[in-house]
Order: structure tokens, then C-alpha cells, then sequence
């Protein structure tokens, strides 16, 4: 029930802490992929982030090879805040009573899930900091890492989580009624948007991409690939 004061690596605490947030990163990640509930509630978990979290990521983020001892924080697969934002994404959007929205209360969850995602990339460091799209005239920092580009492919796939739920009134869209039809739409092209940006950045940067993260990218091109070639768009 009470956690370290100050991250430790030899406070056992501390250990379970960082076991819990890897099952949860991946729990939440799973769950995005494949449309099924997550095994973790939220209302049952302490989701208080490790102290001083925001500050030493981003430090951590600015190292290839961030100095490890026994207060390090580690690299976990994904920014936390990133994985309980998955979380608000598939109870919002894709669990079993979301799926009962009407058109307008859909677009009112997009819109409050866009704005925190928004709030997160804006309080990364500039260096690091993901742009709204990718094309290939986008700049790169001279000094992207590992962390960065799997930062900006996980902002990216949020992107396309958060708005590619518009498309169930995708035919609806198509007819014109409703106050709801240009932001159906254009949560449609975001959707769109983002997967396109997430081909472009990896055609950059896949020669820098280390083996360790190769299941992901594969991962995250299949699934964009499919998106881009679906016969809907």
C-alpha cells in the first residue's frame, strides 16, 4: 500500500512498481490492438506515477545511453501517461457500451481524448517533440534516438486509435444531416493523416530504428498499410 518516497532500484517497492507499470503498458497496448477489454480496471490500480516521472523521462529521452544506477527510472515501453491515455481511448471509443453512442456523443469523446493527447505532446521537449503530421520536407533533431522515434510512432498510432472511431458513421456522413457531419469527417482524415505520417516517418528513419523495437515497427506498418489500402478509402 505505500510506496518509496524516492525511486530506488533495491526498495522491493519500487520493483513491484516497475512490474506493474510494464503489465499495464502492455495490457493497454494489447487491448488497443486487439479490440478486446483490458485485463487491468483502472479503478482497481494505483496510477500515481513514479515521483518526479515527467522530468526524468525527459532527461531520459535526451541520452542514447542514459547513466543507469539504482534511482534510474527506467525506459518503459511507452510513456505511462501514453498508456493510461490508451486506456480512457478503449473505454471511451471501443468498449461494448461506447459501441451505443450517438453520432454528436461520439465526436464529444473524440474531442476530449484529442485534447489530452494534445496536452502530452505539447509538454514534451521541443527536440523530442512530435509534429501534428509527417511529410517528407518534415525536419528531424540531428540527435533522435531510439526513445524518440518510438515516441513519435506511439503519438501517431494515438492519433489514429482516437479518431478512426468516427468511421462507424462513416456512411452516415456521406448524407446530409446533422450538426455532426463535417467533424465526422474530419476525424476521418486525421485518421488518415496520421497513418500516412506513421509510413513516412518510418521510411526516415527505419536505418537508425535498433533491432529490439523490429516486432513493433512491423507491427505498426502492417497496420497502417492496411488502413491506406482498405477499398473505403
Amino acid at each position: 500500500p505505500s510506496r518509496a518516497p524516492v525511486y530506488d532500484k533495491s526498495d522491493i517497492r519500487c520493483h513491484l512498481r516497475d512490474l506493474f507499470w510494464l503489465c499495464y503498458s502492455f495490457d493497454k497496448d494489447i487491448c488497443i490492438r486487439t479490440g478486446q477489454p483490458p485485463s487491468l480496471n483502472d479503478t482497481h490500480c494505483d496510477l500515481s506515477l513514479p515521483d518526479d516521472y515527467v522530468q526524468l523521462q525527459n532527461i531520459n529521452l535526451q541520452h542514447d545511453m542514459p547513466p543507469v544506477n539504482d534511482n534510474t527510472i527506467p525506459l518503459y515501453p511507452w510513456d505511462l501517461r501514453l498508456s493510461m491515455l490508451k486506456s480512457r481511448i478503449y473505454e471511451d471509443l471501443y468498449s461494448a457500451v461506447s459501441l451505443y453512442q450517438s453520432a454528436s456523443q461520439l465526436l464529444s469523446s473524440i474531442r476530449a481524448l484529442d485534447e489530452t493527447l494534445e496536452q502530452w505532446r505539447v509538454s514534451l521537449p521541443s527536440d523530442f517533440r512530435p509534429t501534428l503530421y509527417f511529410s517528407d520536407d518534415t525536419h528531424i533533431s540531428a540527435n533522435v534516438n531510439t526513445q524518440a522515434v518510438m515516441l513519435r510512432l506511439a503519438y501517431y498510432h494515438c492519433v489514429t486509435s482516437i479518431h478512426q472511431a468516427a468511421n462507424r458513421y462513416r456512411n452516415s456522413a456521406l448524407e446530409p444531416a446533422g450538426t455532426w457531419l463535417s467533424g465526422i469527417t474530419s476525424s476521418i482524415n486525421l485518421s488518415i493523416t496520421a497513418s500516412r505520417s506513421t509510413l513516412s516517418y518510418l521510411k526516415r528513419v527505419l536505418p537508425i530504428i535498433k533491432g529490439e523495437c523490429f516486432w513493433y515497427v512491423i507491427r505498426e506498418h502492417t497496420s497502417c498499410w492496411k488502413d491506406l489500402t482498405s477499398p473505403e478509402l
